[in-house]
């Protein structure tokens, strides 16, 4: 069941804290309900402290815990949490120490978080929720995990099983009201995954304990939510946003018919990826799920192409230093990898409006200096142009990762004879004034 939630597995197909704070959390959570040594609970509250030290946030998901390894006696439980939570806290603040970080700088990093709001589809967001949180949600669920929570919340509170609902209340809320507004991906979800997993197997444990008509109607239902959500893919082309493409792969059209809508003009049935959801953290897919690691290839596949690409306009180019230029955080980290892997060596220089990366590889000393200028976040032509100006640069690259980045700039910059812009490929633009 913890599968059909999609970031449960999505998060291991890229490096990042999350997925390594989970791997000590849950297994702290896991050795704290299951044993009852001393041992094992200064053990569990050791794996705990060091999922903290990864992710600060894997606290949010703490005050589950007493409920969870509660089993007879409350005395017996208060002395579980504090002999874990000791523990927990020696870990976490002696890792700090040694990694030389203070508390002080987490809040602060946290903060500046929250005070960010990502620049993704405006105009998609909803009161309280806004447009990145929308994103998440639909990346996050899919129906057929809907179907099952829905089910499983009505017979919890019809049958009073209150101690579940409190674990799932513990669990999930404190991350919800901590996040509420600045759910800029779905990876901050994943430590309440087991919770929302709980109550979806409770679900279906409902499920199989109905009449058997009942049971087989439900069966069915639910089958075809999850066939129709996982291995097959719904499309839709959107007259509003006509940089929006199809994800890879496709292998079979099974419907095509025209809608009558002002955003929305077609919408199709494929054996493939359906739509997709950009997030922060690059693509999901609302259908199609099982195809997304395909999709993902396709994706990073076409990356690797065209920074090679810009590797070798670089090598051959006379300037000194060769400026590369972004304004969103994907590309800017794709191209540090980029820069990296060819061994370039670079700083940091944070100005007031863009932040500075003087690069140089090692052995022939050629230059890099890559700007990440300040953002586009209503994506209108002439905030792009105010931005690129304020560079100071006569002659640069712009790496684009989003496709509305490449739209913008086809139609506004490419044939404009105030600029002399040349498209490398799909991600790479070459400048010059």
């Amino acid at each position: 069941m913890l599968l059909t939630f999609q970031e449960s597995w999505t998060n291991a197909y890229y490096p990042n804290s999350n997925i390594l704070a989970a791997a000590f959390l849950f297994s702290g959570f896991l050795m704290s309900i299951r044993s009852r040594k001393p041992t094992s609970l200064i053990f569990a509250g050791l794996l705990l402290g060091l999922g903290v030290w990864m992710r600060f946030d894997a606290l949010l998901i703490f005050p589950a815990l007493p409920l969870l390894s509660h089993r007879n006696s409350w005395r017996e439980t208060g002395y579980k949490s504090f002999l874990i939570g000791i523990w927990a806290g020696i870990t976490i603040l002696t890792a700090l120490y040694l990694s030389d970080v203070s508390l002080r700088e987490i809040l602060l990093s946290s903060q500046r978080h929250f005070q960010l709001r990502a620049a993704t589809t405006p105009g998609l967001g909803i009161p309280w929720l806004g447009n990145s949180n929308v994103k998440s949600h639909l990346a996050y669920f899919s129906l057929f995990n809907l179907a099952l929570l829905g089910l499983s919340l009505i017979f919890l509170l019809s049958s009073h099983q209150w101690k579940i609902i409190g674990i799932f209340g513990l669990g999930v809320l404190p991350v919800y009201l901590t996040y509420l507004g600045d759910l800029t991906t779905p990876k901050y979800l994943l430590y309440v995954t087991p919770f929302f997993s709980l109550l979806a197997v409770k679900g279906w444990r409902n499920i199989l304990e109905l009449p058997f008509k009942a049971r087989i109607v439900w069966i069915g239902l639910l089958g075809l939510l999850f066939v129709g959500q996982y291995g097959l893919g719904l499309r839709l082309r959107f007259q509003s946003k006509p940089y929006y493409y199809a994800a890879d792969p496709t292998f079979a059209h099974l419907l095509r018919t025209q809608i009558p809508l002002k955003s929305v003009d077609e919408l199709s049935l494929v054996i493939g990826a359906g739509a997709r959801i950009s997030t922060v953290d690059r693509d999901r897919l609302f259908s199609g799920i099982l195809y997304a690691p395909l999709m993902w290839r396709t994706q990073k596949t076409s990356l690797n192409s065209a920074l090679h690409q810009l590797a070798e306009r670089i090598d051959q180019s006379q300037q000194i230093p060769v400026y590369v230029l972004v304004d969103e955080d994907d590309p800017l980290q794709q191209v540090l990898i980029f820069l990296f892997d060819r061994e370039y060596r670079c700083e940091q220089i944070s100005l007031r409006e863009r932040t500075v990366y003087p690069c140089r590889r090692e052995g022939d000393g050629h230059k890099v200096v890559l700007m990440d200028i300040q953002g586009n976040v209503t994506r209108r032509p002439e905030i792009f142009a105010e931005n690129l100006a304020a560079a100071n640069v006569q002659h640069f690259f712009f790496v684009v990762t989003a496709p509305w980045q490449e739209h913008l700039i086809d139609q506004h910059f490419l044939n404009d004879p105030n600029w002399e812009v040349k498209k490398l490929n799909i991600l790479v633009y070459e400048f010059g004034f």
